[in-house]
Order: C-alpha cells, then sequence, then structure tokens
C-alpha cells in the first residue's frame, strides 16, 4: 500500500512545482516578487537578474503577472505551467479565462494558463502589406 501512495505522488500533477518550490524556498520567492514589483521592470524578467538556481530547474521564464510573479517552468503546446507567486500572501487569485491555479502554500499557487497570440488586425498583417 505504501509504494501504491509513492507512486501516486510521483505522478502529482504539480510534482515540478513542488520540488521548485521546495528547493528555492517560498521566502527566496516572495522576495524577488515583491523586488519585481518595486523595481521598473516590464515585461519579462531578463535572465541575467534571475536568482542562480533558477537554471538548475530548467526555469523558461520569470515574469510579472499583475501584482505578483509568473515563474515558467514547462511549455507544452498550447500550455505554459509553472509557480505564481502573489504580490501579498493574502491574496486567492482566481480562475479565470485560460488560467487555473491550485494552492502550493501562503502566496504560492501552481498555475496552468493557455498562451494566447496577440491578435493583429488584418490590415496590420504582413500579408495585407505585401498587396
Amino acid at each position: 500500500m505504501f509504494a501504491l501512495g509513492l507512486f501516486l505522488s510521483a505522478c502529482n500533477r504539480y510534482s515540478r512545482e513542488e520540488k521548485f518550490l521546495e528547493t528555492v524556498g517560498a521566502q527566496k520567492l516572495t522576495a524577488l516578487s515583491t523586488a519585481l514589483a518595486t523595481s521598473n521592470v516590464k515585461g519579462e524578467l531578463p535572465v541575467e537578474k534571475w536568482p542562480q538556481n533558477f537554471a538548475q530547474h530548467g526555469v523558461l521564464q520569470v515574469k510579472p503577472y499583475f501584482d505578483g510573479l509568473q515563474v515558467i517552468l514547462e511549455r507544452r503546446g498550447k500550455f505554459e505551467r509553472g509557480v505564481f507567486v502573489a504580490g501579498s500572501q493574502n491574496q486567492t487569485p482566481e480562475d479565470g479565462s485560460g488560467i487555473t491555479f491550485v494552492r502550493l502554500t501562503n502566496g504560492i499557487y501552481w498555475f496552468e494558463q493557455k498562451n494566447r497570440v496577440q491578435y493583429i488586425p488584418p490590415e496590420k498583417r504582413s500579408s495585407a502589406r505585401e498587396k
């Protein structure tokens, strides 16, 4: 029975994110989120500003998300998954169109998000300009 429980926990949908959180630490992630919120960085956080151990975990991207921080750990098809660090430990993000959250610990959540392609009006598309 113990072996079955161990197997099921290994197949946990959030195991990669839980291991990342355990290794990096909730305090370090919260501090990074706070630092990013008070900085002038817009869009993706440059790789050279990531904590050193992020690369060991295969982090693909770090970016602000509302008043928090998204750490992208996986892209598969139209979806990306990772860890969301809320701007406040009292904040509880809500699932929305194309995004789902699951609480891992106070202020830190697993998320899965559908990548959306930016809409480009037909008159601004390259094929329209070539005519």
